[in-house]
This record gives structure tokens, sequence and C-alpha cells, in this order.
């Protein structure tokens, strides 16, 4: 496969695993590499590890947000990189807190792929965002 066709496969994967988000849908965790390692650079000061490895892990954070935030994706924007093994989406992210709080999140996102699936996630947000709405890590525990 030539790196425009790899490129062009890879951004529509990204697509696919945003505006089809559910994560506990079998088909949905097959995307996800066995050696996935998700990223949270600004993640530390709420408590977020700056980077979570394997498989198990990461579905495990995938689940825990989705069940306590209803989350969903929208006005999705996908642009493949130099590297045609990874892509950058914008996109945003909502849901509510304890069926009280609204979370309304913008995200861009560097997503990297191997043999199909997805392998890195590293996530760029607004803190400020998350703080309000859950805090620290530990209220979504």
């Amino acid at each position: 496969m030539s790196d425009v066709e790899l490129r062009r496969a890879n951004v529509e994967r990204t697509r696919n695993i945003l505006e089809r988000f559910s994560p506990f849908e079998p088909s949905w965790l097959e995307v996800l590499h066995p050696d996935i390692a998700m990223e949270f650079p600004f993640g530390e000061s709420l408590g977020y590890p700056a980077r979570i490895e394997g498989r198990e892990e990461c579905t495990k954070i995938y689940q825990l947000v989705s069940e306590k935030l209803g989350l969903t994706f929208s006005n999705v924007e996908v642009e493949g990189m130099a590297d045609p093994n990874l892509v950058l989406a914008q996109y945003r992210g909502s849901g509510v807190f304890n069926e009280i709080v609204a979370y309304n999140q913008r995200y861009i996102t560097v997503l990297g792929f191997r043999d199909e699936q997805l392998v890195l996630y590293r996530e760029h947000l607004d803190t400020n965002v998350t703080a309000e709405t859950l805090g620290h890590l530990n209220a979504i525990l």
C-alpha cells in the first residue's frame, strides 16, 4: 500500500473511531492494538496519568469516561500527517457528568496506527473545562 493510500485509510479509520465512539461494543474495541498507548500531556494536573499502556488498561479508561459522561463526539475534522501512520483530529466531546453537569470539550488528538489498529491516542484538551466539570480524576473513579 502506498503512503497516500495508507494515509487515506488511516484518516477514514480515525473518522470511524470518533464518529462511532462506543467503547462497550466489541467491533469498536477491535480497532485497539494490543500495544496501544494513551497519552494525556496536560492531564497530570487533574490526576490523570501521563501515559496508559495496553489494550486492557486503555479500554478501562475509554469505558469509564463513556459511562460517567455518556460521551459523544461531533464536528469531527481529520487530517493526515507527513507520516502516513499518524492522523490529527479536531472534534468536540459532549456529555453530562452525574446526570447534572454538562460537559462540552474541544479536543485535538494525534492518533497513530499500526497494522490497521489504533496504537497511539495522544489527547490535548482544555483542562479548565475538565476541571470545572469533573474536578480531579478521583471524581470519576
